[in-house]
């Protein structure tokens, strides 16, 4: 199944809703016998079942009889007409699918005693998993039978005919979310081969949830493979070197093992103009080829803008510049990680996708709510990510969270060191 042909009905969303919650199934003699040979009541008691990488099953525990009124009461003691202790009597998805199913309250679960029983529900299960599963405006990009598997836009962006002012990646593809960062944001493996863009089936992958101009859409951006080789983190900084608009044709970052910075990287004023990040991006993409060279550029980078000397305008007030920064940004999220906390380029960028404010008072108030959103949406959760990728311990982790706190809230002097 292509990931634009999801094809959900009714049933798969009422049981990505109770997916580790109990159900009663109305019993079907049409189908097949019971394992007793008779039913031991009117409906089943069945767990619904989602395990890593399979599809849903329910676990059916005991037999239960609804009354005229409605109420749900056991038939008998589990398990009888079940089979002798210790049978598993499951339904796979597809069986599941043919029984009539009623959701259970709270309520009715305790009246009923079903947490008394046996669920095998794995006891390792992340419990951000738990939370993506429950979080219902998902369930239009799950796939029929497996809740932690979404469609997701992966590559390039494109613009929707029917809207035309949001912009969208374009390969739609599958990836199995293995952990929810907040809310809008997922991490996930790459279950397909990409035909168009760059990446491999299996890469690890960011997801994020977006609700452009009334579209909903969940955005897939392509993480590094993370070789075997490990990466010394006691390396000595390289030294610093230049990258301007006349060595547009080259972008390596590596000479001899080492790379060549804290680097600083020149975008020219007719590339702006022209709306052309293609240099940039390729430039950004590189630091994320190996494992080897992310680590090494950590906190490595710079970025200037040339062909502004001249003009009165901040940065951030020039609608191109702003415009050129925003394209970027909506492929790397990454700027925490690569950006030198020295200099003033990371100040540009945060700047440039701040929303315009015209009172210079409330400005500050405004930016500062905003930073903080984007911070917690987007470039903490890819500082994370990445910064695990790379074999930064938790200690390291929260360092360079703190000091890129700092500089955006005190400037880029000297960052707070780790006592």
């Amino acid at each position: 199944m292509f990931a634009t042909e999801i094809k959900t009905d009714s049933i798969d969303r009422l049981l990505f809703r109770n997916v580790g919650r109990w159900v009663a199934l109305t019993w079907r003699n049409d189908l097949f016998c019971p394992p007793m040979g008779v039913p031991y009541g009117t409906h089943l008691a069945s767990h619904i079942l989602a395990l890593p990488e399979l599809e849903i099953r329910a676990i059916n525990a005991c037999w239960i009889v609804q009354s005229p009124s409605g109420l749900f009461l056991r038939a008998c003691d589990p398990p009888q007409g079940i089979g002798p202790s210790g049978t598993l009597w499951d339904f796979r998805y597809e069986t599941l699918k043919k029984f009539p199913i009623t959701e259970l309250t709270e309520a009715q679960i305790d009246a009923l005693r079903l947490h008394e029983l046996p669920t095998f529900e794995p006891s390792d299960t992340d419990p951000t998993i738990k939370t993506f599963r429950s979080m219902r405006h998902l369930d239009q990009f799950r796939h029929p039978g497996y809740p932690d598997d979404v469609s997701v836009a992966y590559g390039d962006h494109i613009h929707p005919p029917e809207h035309p002012e949001v912009t969208i990646p374009g390969e739609h593809l599958w990836v199995r979310v293995t952990r929810m960062t907040d809310e809008t944001s997922f991490t996930g493996t790459l279950l397909n081969q990409p035909h168009i863009y760059r990446g491999s089936k299996g890469d690890t992958v960011l997801v994020r949830y977006t609700a452009a101009k009334g579209v909903e859409t969940l955005v897939c951006t392509a993480l590094p493979h993370v070789p075997t080789e490990s990466c010394n983190p006691t390396e000595q900084p390289p030294q610093r070197g230049n990258i301007s608009h006349e060595d547009r044709d080259s972008v390596t970052i590596t000479t001899n093992g080492n790379a060549i910075g804290p680097m600083l990287f020149v975008v020219d004023r007719d590339e702006v103009e022209a709306g052309d990040i293609s240099r940039t991006a390729q430039f950004l993409q590189s630091f994320l080829a190996t494992n080897a060279s992310s680590r090494a550029n950590f906190q490595n980078l710079d970025i200037s803008f040339s062909g502004y000397d001249e003009d009165p305008r901040d940065l951030r007030h020039i609608p191109e510049v702003r415009a050129f920064v925003e394209k970027l940004d909506a492929d790397f999220p990454y700027w925490l990680y690569f950006m030198h906390l020295g200099f003033g380029g990371l100040r540009v960028i945060t700047g440039c996708l701040a929303p315009p404010c015209k009172n210079e008072g409330a400005q500050a108030s405004a930016i500062h709510d905003w930073i903080v959103a984007l911070l917690q949406r987007r470039w903490l959760p890819a500082l994370s990510d990445l910064g695990t990728l790379t074999g930064m311990s938790q200690v390291e982790l929260e360092l360079a969270t703190t000091q890129c706190l700092h500089y955006l809230t005190e400037g880029q002097q000297n960052p707070p060191e780790l006592n």
